[in-house]
């Protein structure tokens, strides 16, 4: 909370470096409880909040290129304005993905003239990104273990740190998953979501009939959809969907 301030307060912008399933799990949770505009927002109706943007090692060079055409044009001195202000978040996962840290090096280095320059990373131990972060003296910094890649991992300093620079309640947050938790595993069955959905599943899979997932906020779908194919990648004969 203490780091997402100081970012939040800093900068207007944050992009967030992310692969592996991670990446969706934090698209995931802005789409989910942020204004569904939040970036075409003003500042001071974003209630101070950077806007988001993500990259990892799918981005495109014309993704990467325009992206510093907006933070840092070729030839601009960098500007002490706040609106012009951004900040990068990395994080680790996979561990040691080379697609995703050399999209941010370029990063960095675009950074490079920045007063400011604040940077976030939550690392795996003795990762690449572990050791660029000491090599350019990164302050803000996280620790995590193997479950960053992991459904898990949303819950991790991975996933609430960029929650948190958004806005969102992580406190609340993490008190409505311990709440599930204790729902899921103690409800009766005429209750209890994760068993209705999983007798659901397996009597459409005993009649043959496609798997569905459920989501109530249609804004939220394809954040789910993408980070559903990040965690458990299938096969095309796979019929599993996301649905309403």
């Amino acid at each position: 909370l203490q780091s997402a301030r100081r970012i939040r307060t800093a900068v207007d912008r944050v992009v967030v470096v992310a692969g592996g399933g991670i990446g969706p799990a934090t698209r995931l949770l802005v789409a989910a409880c942020c204004h569904p505009y939040h970036d075409q927002l003003s500042r001071g109706e974003r209630g101070g909040r950077p806007r988001l943007t993500w990259l990892d090692g799918r981005s495109t060079a014309d993704e990467v290129c325009g992206l510093l055409d907006l933070v840092a044009p070729p030839g601009r001195p960098p500007s002490d304005d706040l609106l012009d202000r951004w900040a990068l978040v990395a994080v680790d996962a996979p561990p040691d993905d080379g697609d995703s840290l050399a999209v941010l090096q370029v990063l960095l280095a675009a950074a490079g003239g920045s007063p400011w320059r604040p940077f976030a990373a939550v690392t795996a131990p003795a990762s690449r990104l572990a050791r660029l972060a000491d090599a350019v003296g990164c302050r803000e910094r996280f620790g995590d273990r193997a479950t960053i890649d992991t459904p898990l991992g949303v819950l991790t300093a991975a996933g609430l740190l960029p929650a948190a620079i958004a806005g969102i309640d992580v406190v609340q947050l993490l008190k409505g998953a311990a709440a599930m938790l204790v729902r899921f595993a103690e409800a009766p069955v005429a209750v209890n979501p994760v068993l209705i959905d999983a007798a659901a599943g397996f009597t459409a899979a005993l009649q043959g009939r496609p798997a569905r997932r459920f989501a109530v906020d249609a804004r939220a779908l394809p954040a789910l959809a993408d980070w559903h194919r990040q965690l458990r990648p299938r096969s095309d004969a796979d019929p599993a969907t996301i649905t309403r």
